[in-house]
């Protein structure tokens, strides 16, 4: 992976996997998006045997890069709409600030965790 190089990302956008009752904070940027793909396809490329058919079925088409920033303890029993709640709550706390936010961070090396 040494050919990417290391880039700003800005997370700025709450949003929400509703299937999966999920709060994330995601990248504004198209091209941040954009490179974080570019290394995900790369990893997938590396951990990929495509000779032997093997773990084709557990990598997505495309990443949907995201900090998850809130789910439920237990996401079985979570009230319907819980993931939309609470990103409106936390917008609504923002703007009782009168802040926006935006983190921005280098991105200079890739761990791999799995689980």
């Amino acid at each position: 992976l040494s050919q990417f190089e290391p880039f700003e990302c800005d997370l700025n956008k709450i949003d929400v996997f509703e299937k999966n009752n999920v709060v994330f904070l995601e990248p504004s940027s198209l091209e941040t998006k954009n490179k974080m793909n570019n290394i995900y396809n790369e990893i997938k490329n590396i951990f990929t045997d495509t000779e032997n058919r093997l773990n084709l079925n557990k990598w997505r088409d495309n990443l949907t890069p995201h900090c998850t920033i809130a789910q439920p303890v237990n996401k079985a029993n979570a009230p319907n709409k819980w993931a939309k709640n609470i990103k409106e709550k936390i917008l609504d706390e923002f703007s009782l600030l009168n802040t926006n936010f935006t983190f921005k961070f280098k991105i200079d090396a890739i761990y791999w965790l799995t689980r």
